[in-house]
């Protein structure tokens, strides 16, 4: 038999119009969403008040006018179609802002395909003064609903479809509260938008498929995951072989991971962390730096002064001198000519051509007059020295020991250190020809 609706007065209601809420939808719309489905396509908000028949006059004071008690004779389901019973169903109430309950469809209040809209119907009834609001901001972000009984934050309400929750969320009912021949809810369900620590009763009613103690996980790094699908970054790592829970990662650079899959684009994972393959970051190989040269456990760069490992091919200019990328232009470190560009030879660990300034052991590594104090010296007055034959002046300066001389022309105040500096030979005590 179906059970009589006894639907609870409130005091203090006021003379805000009935707007009529979200209208009435076709048997076919109101049985829609029972079991929680898919948001796509995005599902049209519902009044279940509207829905299940109630109308208020909008204008009634519960304070001095009583509410009038309407009624329904509704069939029995068990009763046969030849000769159906009824049982009455009496209803009356009054909602704060929204007046008396003046009208009802009784075709809807009786049909029992309704009565969890009916249940939903009299749960946001009795919680009208509660949860009334003015804006979403006094639902705490959620959903400031507009309906026939007032405005309300319908995030908190119980629910009979997805249509009675804010937008982007879905009516979820306890497994256990289904009836076990039909299927469909006994009782109220609850709203959810999947975010972290939503409700939950299974993996697909949360964003990132993963429900933990009826709580959806939020998908953040260090949350607990089995699939990259649930986590927001889309990367959960697990330990290979093992069937427990691994927990989400950021995928970026220095993010934790146990192998490239739990990496982002172009990133590779070493020592249990994200890398990129730029210089400086660790590798294990060189596949894995964008240079394709891995140096004690690190990125190079291939150019020159950079690591290699003794092989030309890892440098830019093709030379690698011990385990350092060298130029091989002039004064580029080498080892022998072959460190070094065409036409140049290695003198002393550098490249030279012999000209003056170029490092030089003897005469024949320069190409200009001779190797003097171990740089190559065309001398031309000021360069080093050790013996006048050295410039083409014909004078040396030369104190004599470990120290270099200077080529002189011997003129008036050019340098000397000698009378025999000078072609007056007359050197000055302060080192200069008179």
């Amino acid at each position: 038999m179906l059970a009589a609706l006894a639907l609870a007065g409130a005091s203090g209601c006021g003379d805000a119009a009935d707007d009529g809420g979200g209208g009435h939808r076709s048997d076919a719309a109101v049985d829609g969403g029972l079991d929680g489905g898919g948001l796509d396509p995005p599902v049209t908000a519902t009044d279940p008040c509207a829905q299940a028949g109630y109308f208020f006059d909008g204008e009634s004071d519960c304070n001095e006018v009583r509410c009038p008690e309407l009624s329904c004779d509704c069939p029995i389901e068990s009763s046969t179609a030849a000769m159906p019973e009824t049982t009455e169903v009496t209803l009356h109430g009054c909602v704060a802002a929204r007046g008396c309950l003046s009208r009802a469809d009784c075709a809807r209040i009786c049909d029992p395909a309704r009565a969890i809209t009916r249940q939903a119907c009299e749960d946001r009834m009795s919680a009208a003064g509660a949860l009334a609001c003015a804006n979403d901001a006094e639902c705490e972000g959620t959903e400031c609903r507009n309906e026939s009984v007032g405005a309300l934050c319908i995030a908190a309400l119980g629910c009979s479809e997805d249509g009675h929750c804010a937008a982007g969320a879905k009516c979820l009912f306890d497994p256990s509260s289904l009836d076990e021949d039909t299927g469909r809810p006994l009782s109220l369900g609850r709203c959810s938008d999947g975010a972290g620590d939503s409700l939950c009763y299974a993996p697909d009613d949360c964003d990132y498929n993963s429900c933990e103690g009826q709580r959806c996980t939020s998908g953040l790094d260090g949350d607990r995951c089995r699939f990259n699908t649930h986590c927001a970054s889309g990367f959960c790592r697990t330990v290979e072989g093992s069937t427990s829970s691994g927990y989400c990662v950021s995928g970026k650079p220095g993010g934790a991971c146990s192998d490239a899959s739990d990496c982002g684009d172009g990133l590779h994972c070493t020592s249990q962390a994200c890398y990129s393959g730029e210089p400086g970051q660790y590798c294990d190989t060189g596949d894995q730096c964008d240079s394709g040269v891995c140096y004690s456990s690190r990125c190079q760069s291939r150019k020159s002064g950079a690591y290699c490992n003794a092989d030309d091919s890892e440098c830019d200019d093709g030379f690698c001198v011990g385990s350092t990328c060298s130029s091989g232009t002039l004064l580029a470190p080498c080892t022998d000519a072959g460190d070094c560009n065409d036409g140049l030879s290695c003198t002393s660990g550098l490249c030279s051509d012999g000209s003056r300034g170029m490092p030089c052991n003897a005469a024949t590594d320069c190409s200009v007059l001779t190797c003097a104090n171990y740089v190559c010296s065309d001398g031309s007055n000021g360069s080093y020295c050790q013996q006048d034959v050295e410039c083409t002046s014909g004078r040396c300066a030369y104190p004599g020991g470990a120290s270099p001389g200077e080529c002189t022309s011997g003129a008036a105040g050019a340098y000397c250190l000698a009378p025999a500096d000078c072609v007056s030979n007359n050197c000055s005590a302060s080192y200069v020809c008179n």
